[in-house]
């Protein structure tokens, strides 16, 4: 929460007293299932702005509710939902016996189970109140029971509300302002319909609290009321009213993200800033120009002072400069005489290095004779280096061919194996399938359809570990197979079966009408018609 956000006032309803300071803050936002890593980014605080965030507090961040790889599970989820649903669509269409369009839907593949909106399907909320209520900003300055009572109410409250698998994951944030909870809820609700079956789908407003906002904050002033919290502001009760009486319709409140409300005091200090500024600019010109003649008079005596200073110092300067030139003239006599002796030195020192030239000279011819043949020894050392080098790169060129081809054929090869698995495996479920040893079929009246064993004709029970495993490379699709096989027979002989259900019926209502009993057997009639038939004596 921003620093300088101000306390909202609740509003009472007619006759009633205010005894809570502190309005409940309870706010919700959409979620697209695409974008639940920047809430993960977030919660872990390894993106997005953390320039209000204490990162030395971070690690007494808790999570209340879920686990942290909440994302994943509900990636998983909506995945097997979408094959689900599908298969379901399908299913539904070809008891309706609409094959056509059984194999459009087939082809078009699965769908996202939610309906596209601009909030996206799923939400996340916060669950805080004003850093005040705490004791003051940061963590430190915290009362801890308070804390502990409003992480324990809130925890409630959310669990209440959200029953089920509705409440995802529940973190509480300590390393900011206001102790906060940040909360994220996916509501799944079963549809059924004649043309789809049964559809589950991210549906946010079969929760009461998503579908009406008001009615959430209602509910979150009574539940924090005995902890000093109470509702806040009925700003849209207000707004409905003012348009009512057709007055002034006020703003609807937006929230302001913390770094936005950051960049706005930013550029409200610079220009504050800059208006001190100019006030201080202004104030020293005006002190600027009460002292202007003070100063000028003041600079004279100073110049007065400063010449009479120059001239004492030129004085003083000329009488150095005086002695300085006469051991000037001293030092150049003995100058003299030391260049005499150097003079006499340097005679010396030539017929020295004369003799050392020619010592040098002799030494350089041998040195340029002995260079000459390391220089070739050194040039056929480098071009055996290089034909090295030639070798070892050419022969780690071969080795990196024969890896690549050695991984390529093992990728090859596992792909192969792959494939023959679940060929294998099909081909295996196709056999049993044949041979009426696996069937499509539900072990219990509740239960949907799957993969049973009806061995020898008898009661349905589930696959043996070993078939299973051996159909497991390719159960997905031979159930999808011996489904849309099972759904087709049955469209097809749906009419015949009709027709020996209308025989049967017709048949018992000529029984009826003969007065047959019901476990009359052929035989028995005729045995009855040649009794009726002979004569009486």
């Amino acid at each position: 929460m921003p620093a300088n956000t101000e306390i909202a006032k609740p509003v009472p309803s007619s006759g009633e007293q205010v005894t809570a300071a502190y309005p409940i803050v309870l706010r919700f936002k959409g979620m697209a299932p695409d974008l639940m890593h920047r809430f993960a980014l977030h919660d872990g605080r390894s993106g997005g702005d953390l320039s209000h965030v204490d990162l030395a507090a971070t690690r007494e961040n808790r999570v209340l509710h879920g686990r942290p790889d909440w994302h994943k599970e509900v990636k998983q989820r909506i995945d097997d939902l979408r094959h689900a649903n599908h298969r379901e669509e399908i299913r539904a269409q070809l008891a309706k016996h609409r094959i056509k369009a059984a194999k459009e839907i087939l082809l078009e593949g699965p769908s996202d189970p939610w309906r596209a909106s601009k909030e996206g399907p799923m939400r996340e909320g916060v669950l805080t109140v004003h850093k005040s209520f705490f004791g003051g900003v940061g963590r430190l300055a915290w009362d801890a029971e308070k804390v502990e009572a409003f992480k324990q109410r809130a925890l409630e409250f959310l669990k209440e509300h959200f029953p089920g698998e509705q409440l995802l994951y529940v973190v509480a944030h300590e390393d900011e302002e206001a102790y906060h909870l940040h909360f994220v809820v996916a509501v799944w609700h079963e549809k059924h319909s004649a043309n789809r079956g049964r559809q589950m789908v991210l549906q946010p407003s079969a929760n009461p609290l998503l579908a009406n906002y008001e009615h959430a904050q209602d509910l979150a002033g009574m539940a924090f009321t005995d902890l000093g919290i109470c509702r806040g502001e009925r700003r849209a009760e207000a707004r409905r009213e003012a348009r009512r009486k057709q007055e002034v319709v006020p703003p609807p409140r937006c929230h302001v993200p913390p770094s936005q409300w950051r960049s706005e005091q930013i550029v409200k200090g610079k220009a504050t800033a800059n208006r001190m500024l100019g006030d201080a600019r202004a104030a020293a010109g005006a002190v600027t120009a009460g002292a202007r003649p003070d100063a000028e008079k003041m600079l004279r005596k100073c110049r007065k002072r400063a010449i009479k200073d120059a001239r004492r110092r030129n004085a003083a300067a000329l009488k150095a400069e005086r002695a300085t030139e006469r051991q000037m003239a001293e030092m150049q006599d003995a100058l003299v005489e030391k260049q005499s002796e150097v003079l006499v030195r340097q005679a010396q020192i030539d017929r020295l290095v004369k003799k050392q030239d020619e010592v040098n000279t002799k030494a350089l011819a041998v040195i340029a004779e002995k260079k000459t043949e390391f220089d070739s020894l050194r040039t056929r050392l480098r071009e055996m280096k290089q034909e090295v080098v030639e070798l070892s790169t050419q022969a780690e060129a071969e080795q990196t061919q024969v890896t690549e081809l050695r991984a390529r054929v093992q990728t090859e090869g596992a792909r192969v194996d792959a494939a023959k698995a679940r060929y294998q495996a099909l081909a295996l479920g196709l056999r049993l399938f044949e041979s009426r040893q696996i069937g499509w079929d539900s072990l219990r009246p509740d239960e949907p359809r799957q993969l049973v064993w009806v061995q020898d004709g008898r009661k349905p029970t589930p696959l043996p570990k070993v078939v299973d495993d051996n159909l497991a490379p390719a159960k997905s699709l031979l159930e999808l197979i011996i489904e849309l096989i099972c759904q087709i027979l049955e469209a097809l002989f749906a009419p015949r079966e009709l027709a020996v259900v209308q025989d049967v019926e017709i048949i018992q209502q000529a029984r009826v009408e003969l007065g047959l009993e019901p476990d009359m057997t052929i035989e028995d009639v005729l045995v009855r018609r040649a009794g009726e038939a002979r004569p009486t004596l």
